[in-house]
């Protein structure tokens, strides 16, 4: 029933921000999204009320600390890049690609009902075979994904597919079906 929470530091989120509390119990499915309200500090206040707990302790065990927090991660970005209404029901959003001789540097993106359920290769975000198959033009070092969000999505998250030294980081994701970072989709990354 809890409207707010306490953070481990300060946050500059805004009123109208969505958000995702984890679960810290057993059950994947006591996830909750909630929209900001008010922030103070690393006071949030948010909307709806909780529906499930959510674990907000460091313990020590043996002398050693155990971090055992819910994790709470942002969902809003500036950029959004989103399927449409009906990718809804056709559980067949839209997916970025990042090709053979192409570049990319993400940063603050969210990405919302992404992805194909039920189709190989189509990712909300995918570098997909850039050192397998690329000339060799375009070096993948410097490539990245940092801070971005997924969620609904119809089939995975961010997948790194013949392709080497991408960094992945910061990133947050919800809702999302099947694997949800895939560093290497054939092995040979």
């Amino acid at each position: 029933g809890s409207t707010a929470i306490t953070l481990a530091e300060p946050v500059n989120w805004e009123a109208g921000d969505q958000i995702v509390i984890a679960p810290s119990g057993f059950d994947p499915r006591e996830a909750e999204q909630v929209t900001v309200t008010a922030v103070d500090g690393n006071q949030v206040s948010f909307t709806p009320a909780l529906q499930h707990d959510h674990w907000g302790t460091i313990q020590t065990y043996e002398g050693k600390e155990v971090d055992q927090r819910a994790e709470v991660g942002l969902l809003t970005r500036n950029i959004r890049i989103q399927g449409d209404e009906d990718s809804l029901e056709s559980n067949f959003g839209g997916h970025t690609m990042i090709m053979p001789n192409a570049s990319a540097r993400v940063e603050g993106v969210e990405f919302d009902r992404m992805g194909q359920m039920g189709h190989a290769a189509r990712y909300p975000l995918h570098w997909h075979l850039l050192t397998r198959l690329g000339d060799g033009t375009v070096p993948t070092e410097g490539q990245y994904a940092k801070n971005n969000s997924v969620h609904a999505s119809f089939h995975r998250g961010i997948v790194i597919h013949g392709t080497n030294d991408i960094l992945v980081e910061r990133n947050v994701a919800y809702d999302v079906w099947s694997h949800t970072f895939v560093p290497a989709e054939d092995g040979d990354e």
